[in-house]
């Protein structure tokens, strides 16, 4: 009898564990499952949540990208040879957007054209070569509805002869994409009692007592 007790109080156990076992391994695959909705979920949240804009490129144009991963703004390339005067003029990109509602751009200068001079190229003796050209590059807003080629104007501070040119996909500029804000301006009286007050231009750098 005791033999026989001790058999079936062992097959009691090993069918304990294999139990136990069993509701360790459903849990295990239920916890799964969720967390593979909840990453679902975030995923289409976050692709809900970026507005998309449609790019429309004439056939010289350079998709707007982004260089590095990280990086605030996309690129934008001229569609076509420019030969550069000395003065204002236009740089063509051949980028239409359309962008949603909630969103608005901005045409910025890039920093390797703002410390080292617009990359272009000379034709000397029939040859081309590498060429800086000094200028600047103005900020333009691109308004949501706006659904025109966007232009780059840049600043020629160098006199031309026409032998010196921005050469096709070469970057000029950046393209900053911003979400709108609503209406924050109201009307009122503004107080001036701070620590700055009215002081204007070169109030901070000043020292006591100046």
């Amino acid at each position: 009898m005791i033999q026989i007790s001790i058999g079936i109080l062992f097959i009691l156990l090993l069918l304990v564990v294999l139990y136990l076992r069993a509701e360790k391994n459903r849990t295990n695959e239920t916890m799964m499952s969720w967390s593979q909705v909840i990453n679902e979920i975030r995923r289409n949240q976050v692709t809900n949540d970026v507005p998309k804009i449609v790019v429309s490129l004439s056939d010289g144009a350079t998709m707007p990208k982004k260089a590095h991963e990280g990086d605030a703004s996309y690129d934008l390339c001229v569609d076509r040879d420019v030969f550069l005067v000395q003065g204002r003029q236009n740089l063509p990109t051949g980028v239409r957007l359309a962008m949603p509602p909630s969103i608005h751009s901005f045409i910025m200068p890039t920093s390797g054209n703002s410390s080292k001079g617009m990359n272009a190229r000379m034709i000397v003796d029939g040859k081309v070569t590498e060429h800086r050209v000094s200028g600047h590059i103005k900020i333009g807003t691109i308004d949501n509805n706006y659904r025109g080629e966007l232009g780059v104007t840049f600043d020629c501070y160098d006199a031309m002869d026409g032998s010196v040119f921005i050469e096709k996909g070469t970057k000029v500029a950046q393209l900053w994409i911003a979400r709108e804000t609503p209406n924050m301006l109201v009307e009122g009286d503004v107080d001036t009692d701070t620590a700055r007050g009215a002081d204007g231009f070169g109030s901070t750098d000043k020292k006591i007592g100046e």
